[in-house]
């Protein structure tokens, strides 16, 4: 006798919709599949008496329409792929949270009933005349009564130029906002380089949005940390290696899941007088920081208020 993997389809697409536990995880995968695709404009536009949610982006297109039907299939390029490790679920929310799509593209357009859909039906794809440069998609049936306000937090640190319903967003945290410096984990941004006023509190973020934040600490005294993809462990340790190269003790231990203060998971010998040794536990705490959001954390939160 034997036995092999079995998966129940109508089961799979039934529970699917429990995978989003958030009814804002709509909007960030919509961004973030816009960024993914080289938007470098997002608009977003949102009618809570209509309850229509359209997004458009200036990004490369859809050159394939079933891709948004098919589930765990990413559909990016290889470096992406690799790079951020996508799920292939994004625009599967979509499905649940509306009960209408309609995607245009270039010359093509699908009008979906999401219903008909996930009961598997065949969906046509049109073709148009005139075309739709980058990608607009248009929700009808979405409840989201508090985008107005969550928005703007949602995006503090995207990369992508983001307007809602015609006014462009702060992202106050995004690095084009912010002088940074490369490191093998990322863009890092050190609060106090200016005016002396140095931080341990650290905002994390990756592909764009908040993984880890403190309790508490204003905005204009934070260190930001930002990843586009996953870290593997062997660059993690080529850090570590380099660290105590350096001559910096790095001991074990290190922040639980959740947590917003470090456990003195750093040594480094500091002289009260040192600015730049100060600096140097700072970094290693960001890059700390760093390690939760890869090893804890597999999808973005939505807020960091």
């Amino acid at each position: 006798m034997q036995i092999q993997v079995r998966v129940n389809e109508e089961g799979a697409l039934r529970n699917q919709r429990f995978a989003f536990t958030d009814r804002f995880t709509l909007v960030s995968e919509l961004l973030q599949n816009a960024r993914r695709a080289g938007a470098t404009h997002i608009e977003v536009d949102y009618d809570a008496g209509t309850q229509i949610l359209v997004v458009q982006d200036d990004g490369g297109g859809l050159d394939d329409f079933q891709k948004l039907l098919s589930f765990h299939e990413s559909g990016w390029d290889d470096a992406t792929s690799a790079e951020e490790r996508p799920f292939g679920v994004g625009f599967s929310n979509c499905l649940y949270a509306a009960t209408r799509c309609i995607v245009a593209s270039r010359h093509q357009r699908v009008d979906i009933d999401t219903a008909a859909a996930l009961a598997k039906a065949s969906i046509d794809v049109e073709s148009m005349t005139e075309a739709v440069t980058g990608t607009r998609i248009e929700l009808h049936g979405v409840e989201l009564p508090e985008l107005g306000s969550r928005i703007e937090t949602l995006c503090l640190g995207f990369p992508v130029e983001v307007l809602f319903n015609g006014k462009p967003l702060l992202r106050r945290f995004a690095a084009a906002n912010l002088a940074t410096m490369a490191s093998p984990m990322g863009s890092v941004h050190l609060t106090g380089t200016r005016d002396g006023k140095f931080s341990y509190n650290t905002l994390v973020f990756l592909q764009g949005f908040c993984v880890m934040k403190p309790n508490y600490c204003p905005f204009d005294e934070v260190n930001v940390a930002m990843s586009r993809g996953n870290v593997p462990v062997e660059d993690i340790d080529d850090v570590l290696v380099e660290l105590r190269t350096a001559g910096v003790e790095v001991v074990e231990g290190g922040a639980s899941k959740g947590s917003s203060k470090m456990k003195d998971s750093v040594s480094i010998p500091i002289d009260e007088d040192s600015y730049s040794e100060a600096y140097g536990k700072i970094y290693l705490n960001v890059f700390t920081h760093f390690f939760q959001s890869i090893f804890f954390l597999t999808r973005p939160a939505l807020s960091v208020s």
